[in-house]
């Protein structure tokens, strides 16, 4: 549930289960009869001015009887193809023994008017395991705190499998 701080939120969140049988890295969808991506879009002049901000998202995994690894990326874009988004925060590959596991994924941002980058640091949790708080992958060299800014989430389960699936139960953006 949001808190009082809570500017941003992305539509259709939570998401359609995802991932079952791809093996490869998925943009989270919403679970319309025509999925559209998550995408956290801040609103322009949201995050000007250097504030600080923490963009946060969780969900939960589920796995079959043979155990899978999931990992969980926040990226800065849009873009449908993955690769020409930016990578910011990286979960490592963690398995999840058979049943459910949540996950949650969190960067905390400062922009800088002057470079339009984003700087700051984030963490990641996934099957109550830690990837301790560190800077941040990369600097998104794009990021007019004027204009929109946005993110999107990409998961990975690393095996195959028709019987394992991740879902989004929210994605959003915080004043600090």
């Amino acid at each position: 549930m949001p808190n009082a701080n809570t500017f941003a939120k992305a539509a259709g969140a939570p998401s359609a289960s995802m991932g079952a049988s791809t093996g490869a890295d998925f943009q989270f969808t919403d679970s319309q009869s025509t999925p559209v991506r998550l995408r956290l879009r801040l609103p322009p002049g949201s995050v000007n001015g250097s504030r600080p901000f923490r963009v946060k998202a969780g969900g939960r995994v589920q796995t079959p009887a043979s155990a899978g690894t999931f990992l969980i990326t926040l990226y800065h874009g849009d873009s449908a193809t993955i690769g020409s988004n930016t990578v910011i925060e990286a979960s490592t590959a963690r398995e999840i023994a058979t049943g459910d596991a949540a996950w949650y994924i969190e960067a905390t941002l400062q922009t800088d008017a002057t470079e339009e980058d984003l700087h700051g640091v984030g963490w990641s949790i996934v099957n109550s395991l830690l990837d301790a708080e560190a800077v941040i992958d990369n600097f998104p060299t794009s990021a007019d705190p004027d204009a929109e800014i946005a993110f999107t989430l990409v998961g990975n389960f690393e095996e195959s499998d028709a019987d394992q699936f991740a879902i989004c139960d929210y994605f959003e953006a915080e004043a600090l």
